[in-house]
């Protein structure tokens, strides 16, 4: 999976790596963090505090930066894993609940982990956190983001995508007004993986529905991305979970397409 480098003819920024600048560049980020509401940067400020993995970082620039959650397996040729959430802004029990989710897929799947190389991003789109997005009436990020869009936060995110290489991307979401529910880009994926865990899962209320295109993060990424990845979406609403649930369910859904991959690869 490649990316094209080549930069928006208005918008030249210098990358950097937030987590790992100087002092002075923190403290910038810092300032940044303030623009979200109160109870999420306190959030923020204790993942960027916390040692040991999974390991805190963060990318982008003075404009916009994009939190990130790492835990890397030691297992050969891991499965390449993105989770994505924070898609619009959300009550600070979802970022609390994902930032733990690493945490909780490990006392429940450590084997797994072992095999896994997972990028977690609470806050995929940090405008809508700050208020930005008001003056994007309409344009939401996954509408934007393959479009020749200018901003720091389409060109940031559309990088990571392409330097990770992610194999299935799972968008997470805690939408009231909707049931717990699953869906899948990819009908193979839907039969394949979906229909088999949701069988296992019995004691979990959650529902197969069909998948929306509004809802893909990667709807007109082609051909900037050469090589798509399967899309999974989440919906797992809040106070019906408090965390334990979603692991267990993202947790059973990455082992069933780690073996879906593995069998169509024997073929």
């Amino acid at each position: 999976m490649s990316l094209e480098t080549r930069s928006p003819s208005a918008f030249r920024p210098k990358y950097f790596e937030p987590a790992r600048a100087s002092s002075a560049s923190r403290a910038r980020i810092d300032a940044f963090w303030r623009e979200y509401p109160a109870e999420v940067a306190l959030a923020l400020d204790r993942l960027l505090r916390q040692e040991g993995e999974p390991a805190f970082s963060s990318f982008g620039c003075q404009e916009v930066v994009f939190p990130r959650l790492s835990l890397v397996g030691e297992g050969k040729d891991p499965l390449r894993v993105g989770l994505f959430g924070g898609f619009e802004q959300e009550p600070v029990e979802a970022l609390t609940r994902l930032a733990t989710l690493p945490e909780l897929l490990r006392t429940e799947y450590p084997l797994l982990l072992q095999a896994l190389s997972l990028r977690l991003y609470p806050i995929a789109n940090p405008l809508a956190f700050t208020g930005s997005w008001q003056s994007l009436p309409g344009l939401t990020l996954r509408r934007r983001l393959w479009r020749n869009d200018d901003r720091a936060d389409t060109y940031y995110l559309k990088r990571e995508l392409g330097v990770q290489g992610f194999q299935v991307l799972l968008l997470l979401s805690a939408n009231p007004a909707e049931p717990a529910s699953v869906s899948s880009s990819s009908r193979i994926v839907t039969e394949e993986v979906l229909h088999p865990v949701l069988e296992r899962l019995t004691a979990q209320e959650v529902a197969l529905v069909p998948w929306r295109e509004d809802d893909s993060l990667l709807r007109g990424a082609s051909p900037t991305l050469k090589s798509l990845p399967s899309e999974i979406r989440i919906n797992y609403p809040l106070p019906a979970d408090p965390g334990r649930n979603l692991s267990r369910l993202v947790g059973a859904l990455l082992r069933e397409y780690r073996a879906f991959l593995s069998f169509r690869e024997n073929l």
